[in-house]
Formats: structure tokens, sequence, C-alpha cells
């Protein structure tokens, strides 16, 4: 997911998220009762288009030539998407215009966030009546669930056809997306590593003394002291927190951090049975119940709302915060008032750092009007170029190494910026799905179990087997 959704874990999204996801299950039985239907018909024969030329135009976003018309009796390919994506995707379609003149892309797209979009696209599913293209993500979004219910577009046939070589995207990109069957939906539109990115103020930094993070050597235990050097207080006050840690379950970096003390959510990478009272996941849970109780270093959830991270860094509440990679879009709203800076979050103990690959894709309606077309598109939307767009545009990276090679991002947000995430990308860790795809049940489950411990009301050990109950409810459910 990118930064146009709100994601952070407040009580107040936590039941947001609960409504969220009854909407989703009032829709998946009618989904599943109507998904059974023949597999589309095997994409006719074309010859693949040919490589965009490499270029080394300016970081801004260029302005594509004005559309070009379609020919008469062009296939229309409706595509759907969140809004807060329009003007990359109004970038993309006048450069497909050029391109394709005999198909034509008709943008729909949809306000709000993830808690409006998913809904509404789950609903024109059971109406039939969904985009011939679309935008669905992984990680906090329904790829899976929809991929396993037949609604997305089998793209085998077409990487076979057009010879695509899956080895230009990430191999954690592909690998999640190949967790339904073992084969291909949709084809990775972007990807970040989670929230492992350390954004911080350097500006505090120097002035209390503290070195920057070093990615390579940086440990659990040195930047502990760091969040306590930058703390400030007045009396019982705290002016200044020294980290805020972002702990969304799937959403905002906990699977990370669990993976960083060498745990995860699951006792197999089936997703059957919760691991989160093994001494790796618990070893993980304690650190950040420490920060906040113990250092006394990291907020509580009622000393500084998570949803307002990113105003209070920038107003100078905390000195670091861990987000995603388009949040070095945050540079933009800064502006002179510090000098921005971004590490890693650290390897843990058995020198591994933690991650997971949120992958966003463009699909395919396997029950739409033009399956053929459909998938130009998707290929489209998913080249080289489609990417480095994204990232210039978004501050959201394609699902590719060449994208983040490429010159333009590092130009446009910073190559101090951008270096730091481009070597976490290749090792990043695939998606942590539960077997049967209720990850945002999963999600909402563990957040409202741990939100005691964020709040300092309840011990790791005290939280332990409320949380393994409350997982253990979800993956005893069915597909």
């Amino acid at each position: 997911m990118n930064a146009g959704s709100n994601r952070r874990v407040t009580r107040r999204i936590l039941l947001r998220q609960a409504t969220v996801t009854a909407t989703f299950a009032a829709t998946a039985a009618l989904l599943a009762a109507c998904s059974q239907t023949a597999a589309p018909a095997s994409p006719a024969a074309t010859a693949a288009p040919a490589a965009a030329a490499p270029t080394n135009a300016a970081a801004s976003a260029p302005t594509p030539a004005a559309a070009a018309p379609a020919s008469a009796g062009a296939a229309t390919v409706t595509l759907g998407y969140r809004s807060g994506d329009q003007k990359y995707m109004e970038n993309r379609n006048a450069a497909f215009a050029q391109e394709n003149t005999k198909i034509k892309i008709e943008l729909q797209p949809s306000p709000g966030s993830n808690t409006e979009y998913y809904p509404k696209l789950t609903a024109a599913f059971a109406a039939g009546s969904a985009p011939d293209a679309f935008w669905v993500s992984t990680g906090f979004g329904l790829h899976h669930l929809y991929a396993y219910q037949g609604q997305l577009l089998p793209v085998e046939d077409y990487v076979k056809r057009d010879n695509l070589d899956l080895s230009q995207w990430f191999p954690a990109a592909i690998k999640t997306l190949q967790g339904v069957d073992g084969k291909l939906h949709a084809l990775p539109w972007g990807m970040h590593a989670d929230e492992i990115g350390l954004y911080y103020n350097a500006d505090m930094f120097q002035a209390a003394g503290v070195e920057p993070i070093d990615n390579d050597k940086e440990t659990i235990e040195s930047l502990t002291e760091k969040t306590k050097k930058l703390t400030k207080t007045t009396g019982t006050h705290t002016d200044v927190w020294g980290i805020l840690t972002l702990v969304g379950a799937f959403s905002t970096g906990l699977i990370s951090f669990v993976r960083d003390f060498g745990g995860d959510f699951y006792k197999t990478p089936e997703g059957k049975e919760p691991a989160m009272d093994s001494k790796e996941a618990m070893q993980a849970l304690q650190w950040l119940y420490d920060l906040r109780m113990t250092q006394k270093s990291n907020p509580r959830l009622s000393e500084l709302d998570p949803s307002n991270a990113e105003t209070s860094f920038i107003g100078g509440r905390i000195a670091m915060f861990n987000s995603l990679c388009s949040e070095m879009s945050v540079k933009n709203k800064i502006g002179s008032k510090f000098k921005l800076a971004v590490g890693l979050i650290p390897k843990g103990p058995t020198g591994v750092r933690g991650s997971m690959a949120h992958v966003d894709t463009i699909s395919g309606y396997s029950k739409g009007k033009h399956l053929d077309e459909a998938f130009e598109v998707v290929k489209f939307l998913t080249t080289k170029e489609s990417g480095v767009q994204l990232a210039v545009i978004n501050a959201f990276f394609g699902a590719r190494q060449d994208v983040w090679d490429d010159p333009r991002p590092a130009q446009a947000w910073g190559a101090d910026l951008v270096d730091v995430w481009k070597s976490a990308m290749p090792s990043t860790m695939p998606l942590a799905e539960p077997w049967n795809f209720r990850l945002t049940d999963l999600e909402t489950a563990m957040n409202n179990t741990l939100a005691p411990l964020w709040n300092g009301d309840s011990t790791v050990e005290q939280i332990v087997p409320k949380l393994q109950q409350a997982m253990k409810a979800v993956l005893d459910q069915p597909r």
C-alpha cells in the first residue's frame, strides 16, 4: 500500500477497521457463492511490445504529449484505483494512448482510502460490474482473497505468450503474488518492505550528540540508547519523544519487528497456527513495551496519537518514527525546518533485518469484457517506466530493481533517502498471509488485543495468551 492510505493504528482506527472487516465478511459469502466460473479463454497470440528506450530525463515527472485519438472500434478498458493516484494515472493514461491506438483506458478513480475502496470493489465483484483492470494490494489488501475467489484474471498464459521475464521484478514480489495457488493472478505494480524505515530529525540528533543511524552497525541496544538521549523532558512532561514505533500487525510494522528478533506470526509458513508465544516474538514485544514503560522514550497510546506521527514529527514532538518508503515525501512538508534523514530498523539478534513485502498490483477482472486488452493495461502499468513515474510522482516505487537504479527518483527525493531504501529491497521477506486469507480479520484481532500493551495497561506475559487465543479464533475459520 502506498502513502495514499491512512493506516496508522489508534483505537479509533481499530474500530473503523472492525467495521470494514464486517463489510468484507458480509460480501465474501456472496462472492464465494458466485465465484465458481469457467476459466477465461487463453490469450490471443500477439507480439510483445518493444521495450521503452532508456532516458536521462530530469527528475520531475514528464508531461506526455496529448493522447492520440483511439482508432474507430477501439476497445475501452475501464481502470479502477484510489483517487489519491489520480495524477499518476493521468500521466500513464496519456503515455499509453500514444502507444496503443486500439485500446482506450477509461479512468475510474474511487474517492477515499482502503477502507472505502475495498468494500466498493468487493460489491462490484458481487454484482459482476467490476472494472476491467484495477489496483489491488497485498499486505493489508485483498489480493489473495480475490484470487482465491476467482475474481482476478490468471496471467500465467499471458506471461508465457509475451515471454515476460519474471526476474525483472523483485523475488519477494513474485513469491508473494504466487501465495494463493503457486500461480500469478496479477503483476507487481509497486512494493515496499514494510514500515522499516526510521525517519529522523538529523538536527535533533546533532544537538543531542547522537550519531546518525548506521545501517551496517546499528543494533537494538544502540538504537535504544539513542532514543533515551533524544528524549527531552520538563519535570514530568515529555517535550520530545526519542522515537515513536508504529506497530499495526500487518499495516504498520509489527510483523517486521517480530521477524527482526527471529520470530514470526505463525509456527509454519502455511499460516495456520499462531506463534506469538515463541521466545523470539515475546522478545520483540518486550522491547517495544520497554521503550514505552521502562525507557519512557516512546509515547504510550494515551500520550500521543500514532495517527498524528507525521504531524508530531514535523512539529518537533518526536525525533524519529518508523514508516514506509513513500514517507520520504514528507520532506516537502518539512521544507527548511530541519534536515530529514532516514535509516533502517537495526538487524536483530540473529543478524537479520525484519521486513515484509507489501505488493501492490494491477489486476484484470476475470469476468471482464476485454481480457486481452485488460492485460495490455496491466503489462503497461508494471513496466520500468511506469514504475519510475510512480516513484517520481508518488514516492512509491515499482517492484523492480531497475526502477531503483534509475537516476530520476533519486533526483526527485534525494539520493540520501532513496539509497537507504534501495539497499533494503532485494532482501525483503515475503508476505505473512494467513492460510484462510483472513488477513484483515487477523489484523483487527491482533491490534485490538495488543492495544493495552501499547498503553502500558498490560504486560507481555499477560497479553500473549490472549493474543494467541484471538489469533487462533481467526485462523480456525475456513477460507
